[in-house]
């Protein structure tokens, strides 16, 4: 970016929780440095960042993290979000969750209505 935004205690938090939880707060911050130096400021959001724009609001993205993206009100990081993780998720005990649940279909539902099919 061509001016680094001040950054807020709450997207430095934002920062820590969703991008940089491993490390020392030392680390994290030259991290999110570093993500603010490599950024390119877009005043238009992509897709997955469930927002919308306004004239005094810029989105900065990294080519780097394109899972990541600041959100800059008036030259100040506000907050940073992260895109919603697709595909498949472990589970704690290492199990995957069902063919229905992993196409996000309610289970239940599935197995009553092919009761009442039998019916």
């Amino acid at each position: 970016m061509r001016r680094t935004p001040e950054v807020s205690k709450h997207a430095y938090f934002r920062w820590r929780q969703r991008c940089w939880p491993q490390g020392t707060a030392a680390e994290a911050h030259n991290a999110l440095d570093e993500f603010l130096r490599g950024a390119k400021a877009s005043p238009r959001a992509r897709g997955w960042t469930r927002t919308h724009g306004s004239p005094s609001v810029t989105f900065a993205y990294h080519a780097l993290m394109p899972g990541v993206a600041g959100v800059i009100e008036d030259g100040v990081l506000v907050t940073v979000i992260g895109r919603p993780r697709t595909g498949p998720q472990t589970l704690p005990d290492g199990a995957r969750p069902s063919t229905e649940a992993s196409r996000g279909r309610d289970t239940a539902h599935v197995a009553e209505s092919s009761v009442e099919h039998r019916r």
